[in-house]
């Protein structure tokens, strides 16, 4: 922005792949997204349409995401993880709470930190309203299926437990290295996340505690889970009173998902879209665009 000299990130999603009710909808999630005020949400500064293109203009974050702290400094403390994951969700609780906007998209690259080292989530409500525009227009889904949880893979009913259970799978990740299931295709990967336990490495030096809490966040059904944001971030506060490494005799696989998928987003690069069999609009439940308080 040249009138306040200020470096910003401009991200920009064709119009022509997200229907015609797009620019009005982007409109009305931008401006929820312009009410929010939490030091743990990547700050947005400008939005609208131009010609066949939606853009938003947000805090340019030059110190890069989680992905890399866990890929450059691998093992990270539990202090540190926890106490990143604890911030992230007390972002998320406010969105929620606040604003009626969940994220549905969370993953160690969403995740990005300040000059500073404050751990911000980017995307928070743009993800929500990409996930509408495709299933309403295209009939896909929009997600990255290594940390996504069974229901929105599955096209059911969701809820903020979904972005609980996606946080869970970036925690893991942050502890081990690699995420807990791999696969060779994209519906190898969803069966896994609905049918096989997580299981840690055997020599990770990570608390009971903390162990605990993930297998919570990831469990299979979202009743099992944690019942509020609250009550997960009072289970992690405190697990990790001195800093505790990760062994690094645990196999460490790069955190570059080498998962291929044949369709990727013409919206948005880091984005991948799964297609599903079918689409039922009426049963998504999602409040993408909350009330002005």
């Amino acid at each position: 922005q040249k009138s306040v000299e200020r470096t910003v990130a401009l991200k920009v999603f064709n119009k022509n792949y997200l229907g015609q009710d797009a620019p009005a909808s982007f409109i009305k999630q931008i401006q929820t997204i312009g009410r929010f005020q939490h030091q743990n949400i990547l700050s947005f500064f400008d939005g609208g349409t131009f010609e066949n293109s939606c853009y938003i203009s947000m805090l340019y974050v030059p110190e890069g995401t989680f992905a890399n702290k866990v890929a450059n400094s691998f093992p990270l403390s539990e202090l540190f993880i926890t106490t990143t994951i604890t911030k992230i969700a007390e972002a998320l609780k406010y969105a929620l709470d606040e604003h009626g906007t969940i994220h549905l998209d969370i993953n160690p690259k969403s995740i990005l930190f300040t000059d500073s080292d404050e751990p911000v989530i980017s995307d928070l409500g743009l993800s929500a309203w990409l996930t509408w525009s495709y299933q309403l227009n295209r009939k896909n889904f929009m997600g990255n299926p290594v940390y996504m949880s069974p229901e929105q893979a599955l096209d059911q009913s969701l809820d903020w437990k979904a972005d609980q259970y996606s946080l869970g799978i970036t925690m893991f990740e942050a502890f081990a290295g690699f995420p807990p299931f791999k696969a060779d295709n994209a519906y190898n990967l969803i069966n896994k996340h609905k049918n096989e336990p997580i299981v840690f490495p055997k020599h990770s030096n990570i608390s009971q505690a903390t162990k605990n809490a993930i297998l919570k966040m990831t469990a299979k059904k979202p009743v099992d889970r944690f019942s509020s944001w609250e009550q997960f971030i009072n289970a992690i506060k405190g697990n990790a009173t001195q800093p505790k490494l990760v062994s690094t005799q645990s196999q460490q696989l790069p955190m570059k998902n080498k998962l291929s998928l044949s369709l990727k987003s013409p919206a948005s690069k880091s984005q991948k879209i799964l297609s599903l069999p079918s689409v039922n609009k009426k049963k998504y439940p999602v409040n993408l665009h909350s009330k002005n308080k």
